[in-house]
């Protein structure tokens, strides 16, 4: 039975799966989600330093033009994967995830990807699979650009650092036009991400309560964000531990 088949029957949705009902599913039988149900593969955008190899066929992310898109089990299951990025960034808009590809050099040593929104249970299960590997995300400044993030490291099991989602660029930013129970919505989601989104991230959630369920794109900071985006993702080294002395 697939997931999807599953969900359609038990749930009466077929897009009902959540992290905690993926993790309930999981411990009533006993079995990890993946392996009790069948999923349709998903692909995945992505262009970096990452090669993929299945017998003599390799697939190299950094040659794309402007990226290539792979399939996510088969690159998790099958073959032999080499990445040599320093960290990991997820792009929420495909639009954004183009531009960054070909206007800057990000990808010569980070890897790309595009998340396509809410990321599906494949792409969680890769992520964990680059376990030594920060994780960085650039979403819409929104209430589901912050829930989208919140999910996903809950369900990778790790944090991931929010880039370019912050209340002055949010403040400052063009608001996209919503109906209006289309941002009572958000403006309600919002509000329960104050008390349980990541809390690098709440500031942002009570300055989208304050605009009344507003959001920006991420294709409206084009010029305020991307090109500074590796000075964004520059990570902080903290310096080595002196020597402990010696008796």
């Amino acid at each position: 039975m697939t997931a999807k088949e599953l969900a359609a029957i038990a749930l009466r949705g077929s897009k009902k799966w959540s992290t905690a009902r993926i993790q309930s599913f999981a411990n009533l039988i006993g079995t990890p989600f993946d392996r009790a149900v069948d999923q349709t593969d998903t692909e995945v955008r992505l262009r970096g330093p990452l090669v993929w190899s299945v017998g003599g066929v390799a697939a190299d992310a950094t040659r794309g033009r402007p990226w290539i898109s792979l399939p996510v089990n088969g690159v998790r299951l099958l073959g032999l994967v080499e990445c040599e990025a320093v960290g990991i960034l997820l792009i929420e808009n495909e639009d954004t995830f183009e531009r960054i590809c070909t206007q800057t050099d990000l990808s010569d040593d980070w890897l790309l990807i595009w998340g396509a929104g809410y990321a599906s249970t494949g792409l969680a299960v890769l992520l964990r699979s680059f376990s030594d590997l920060p994780l960085a995300a650039w979403c819409d400044l929104d209430a589901h650009g912050i829930q989208i993030l919140t999910e996903l490291a809950d369900r990778v099991g790790r944090p991931i650092r929010p880039v370019a989602m912050n209340q002055t660029l949010f403040d400052r930013g063009i608001k996209y036009q919503q109906e209006p129970d289309k941002q009572k919505a958000n403006l309600n989601l919002a509000e329960r991400l104050t008390a349980s989104a990541p809390a690098s991230l709440i500031p942002l959630a009570k300055a989208i309560v304050r605009a009344k369920g507003a959001g920006c794109e991420q294709e409206s900071l084009y010029l305020e964000v991307i090109p500074h985006l590796r000075d964004l993702l520059a990570v902080e080294r903290e310096p080595a531990s002196p020597p402990s002395p010696q008796s």
